[in-house]
């Protein structure tokens, strides 16, 4: 195994990776949608929210894998490894973002990189909520209100 692996680190950021890759896979893109407006956009980001946790609760060795893989946040191989993920769906990020701000949805007198990093924060913070909660829960998460929260941080 260390002839491909430095570590248990890194077999544990190559796993994650493959599964966050195959998540990605399922979940798919945002449907951005194909009419205009702010309640239109933030609908198609509470879907994409609802889906991946649908996916996350159908497959609960990924969601104990999400859960090892945000609780690493101390190990500096792993914090690495978080943050090549991060950029890897960063053009995907920008998109999204760019789409809020072409239909309204997202405001336009900050950074990109300031909301990114607001929204990335807040998303950090949700997962790890929504993660920290027990696998069997019988209340679904509040993913509406979640998504409510991250759009009165971006809304104009």
């Amino acid at each position: 195994m260390y002839y491909y692996f430095d570590g248990k680190e890194d077999l544990f950021a190559h796993v994650a990776r493959v599964e966050f890759a195959r998540l990605f896979a399922g979940v798919g893109p945002v449907a951005l949608p194909t009419e205009p407006g702010p309640d239109a956009f933030w609908s198609a980001v509470e879907r994409y929210y609802r889906d991946a946790a649908a996916e996350l609760a159908s497959h609960p060795q990924l969601a104990a894998l999400v859960r090892g893989w945000l609780a690493a946040s101390d190990n500096p191989a792993l914090v690495r490894a978080q943050h090549e993920l991060e950029q890897a769906v960063m053009p995907w990020v920008e998109r999204v973002l760019d789409a809020g701000r072409a239909g309204g949805a997202v405001r336009t007198d900050l950074h990109s990189g300031l909301l990114i990093a607001v929204a990335f924060g807040m998303g950090r913070a949700m997962d790890t909520w929504l993660m920290a909660q027990p696998p069997e829960g019988a209340v679904p998460p509040p993913i509406g209100a979640l998504v409510g929260m991250l759009r009165r941080a971006l809304e104009p």
